[in-house]
C-alpha cells in the first residue's frame, strides 16, 4: 500500500465537514485567547471550590492554542493527537464542573491506576529478578513493596473515564472524534503510519476546538449566574 492507500483507510469513520462553518486558523487562534481572558476573569471567583476543575479548563485553552500552532506550522497530525488529549480534559472539566463527577472520585481513580501501575512495575521486577537483571535500585524497590503492602493503597476504579461522561451527557458526538483521533494519529498503527489529517479532516477538528472553548466557557459563566458568591 502507497502513502495514499494508508491515508484513506477508515475514511469513512469521518464524518462530511460543514462548509459553511466559517472556521479558519485565524478564527480559532481569536477563540483561544477569548478563551484565556475568560478563565482569567472567571477562575478566581471559584478556585476554592472548583480548583480541580479549572486545571482541567486550563489544559483545555493551552492545549487548544498548541492545536492552532501545530496545524499552522504544517503538523496536521500533530495537532490531531494533542486536541484529543484536549477532549479528555474537557471532560474530567465538564464532569466536575456540574457536580457528575466529585473530586474524589476522581483522585480514588489516580491511586487506582497509579496501583495497577504499581502492581505491573512490581511483575517486571521479579522478571528482572529471573533474568538477573539490574532494573531498579534496593531503596526503590523496597519503597515499591511498600506501597504494595499499604491497605490503603488498594482502591477500586471509580469508573472516571472519558467514555463513562461523554456519552452519559449526551456528548457522544465528541466521542465519536476521540475515537477517530485513537485510531488515526494517537496510537501506533498501520493507519496513524502515514495518516496525515486532509483539508476537510483539519476542518472537523478546528471546529471541535472551537466548540469545546465555547462549551466550557459557557458551563463558567452559567455558574458565575448561579453561583454568584462562589469567592
Amino acid at each position: 500500500m502507497t502513502s495514499e492507500d494508508y491515508s484513506q483507510v477508515a475514511w469513512w469513520s469521518w464524518p462530511k465537514p460543514n462548509k459553511e462553518s466559517g472556521v479558519t486558523m485565524d478564527r480559532i487562534d481569536e477563540e483561544v485567547r477569548a478563551a484565556l481572558k475568560a478563565y482569567n476573569e472567571i477562575a478566581p471567583e471559584f478556585i476554592a471550590q472548583h480548583e480541580l476543575a479549572l486545571r482541567f479548563w486550563s489544559r483545555l485553552i493551552n492545549n487548544s492554542g498548541a492545536v492552532v500552532a501545530l496545524a499552522s506550522a504544517g503538523f496536521g497530525s500533530q495537532a490531531a493527537i494533542v486536541h484529543r488529549v484536549s477532549i479528555e480534559h474537557f471532560a474530567f472539566m465538564y464532569a466536575l464542573a456540574n457536580g457528575t463527577w466529585t473530586r474524589d472520585q476522581v483522585v480514588q481513580e489516580g491511586e487506582y491506576n497509579n496501583y495497577q501501575y504499581a502492581l505491573a512495575l512490581n511483575a517486571s521486577l521479579a522478571k528482572d529478578d529471573r533474568e538477573d537483571r539490574e532494573g531498579f535500585s534496593s531503596e526503590s524497590r523496597q519503597a515499591l513493596q511498600d506501597f504494595l503492602k499499604d491497605p490503603k493503597k488498594k482502591v477500586i476504579s471509580a469508573g472516571v473515564n472519558v467514555h463513562n461522561i461523554l456519552v452519559k451527557e449526551d456528548l457522544k458526538f465528541f466521542h465519536d472524534l476521540y475515537r477517530r483521533l485513537s485510531l488515526h494519529a494517537a496510537h501506533a498503527n498501520y493507519v496513524s503510519a502515514s495518516w496525515e489529517p486532509d483539508h476537510d479532516q483539519l476542518l472537523d477538528i478546528l471546529t471541535s476546538v472551537k466548540e469545546l472553548l465555547a462549551i466550557a466557557t459557557g458551563i463558567w459563566r452559567k455558574k458565575m449566574q448561579v453561583e454568584p458568591d462562589a469567592a
